[in-house]
C-alpha cells in the first residue's frame, strides 16, 4: 500500500476517533486484503473501503467516490466550512475535525 493510501487511511479513522458515536468505530481487513473503515456519527452510517492495491484505479475511484457519498450523508459536504455552521469561534477539536474534513475533500477532488 502507498503512503498515500496510508496517509488517507489515517485520516479517516483519525475523524472516526474524532467524531464516532460512541462505541461505533471499527477497522478491519476484509477477506479480499481491503482496508474498511466504519463508525455512526449522530446516528447516519459512514464506511470507507480501501484497496489492498493502491495502483487499483478503479478501486481508488470507488473509494472516493464512497467517502465523498458518506461524507455527505453524514453532514460534511463539500465544499466544508465549520465557521458557517456554527457562527461562533472553534474549539480546538472543532478546528481538528474541520482539518481532517478540508483534508480529505482535498484528497477527494484530486484527479
Amino acid at each position: 500500500m502507498g503512503n498515500e493510501s496510508k496517509k488517507i487511511i489515517k485520516i479517516v479513522y483519525k475523524l472516526g476517533t474524532s467524531i464516532a458515536d460512541e462505541g461505533t468505530l471499527k477497522k478491519w481487513v476484509s477477506g479480499s486484503n481491503h482496508i474498511k473503515i466504519k463508525w455512526k456519527y449522530n446516528g447516519k452510517p459512514f464506511l470507507a473501503t480501501f484497496p489492498s492495491s493502491p495502483s487499483d484505479t478503479n478501486w481508488i475511484r470507488a473509494s472516493k467516490k464512497q467517502i465523498s457519498h458518506n461524507l455527505t450523508e453524514i453532514g460534511f459536504p463539500p465544499p466544508w466550512n465549520l465557521m458557517q455552521l456554527v457562527g461562533a469561534p472553534l474549539t480546538k477539536e472543532e478546528r481538528e475535525i474541520e482539518e481532517l474534513v478540508e483534508n480529505l475533500w482535498v484528497w477527494l477532488e484530486e484527479e
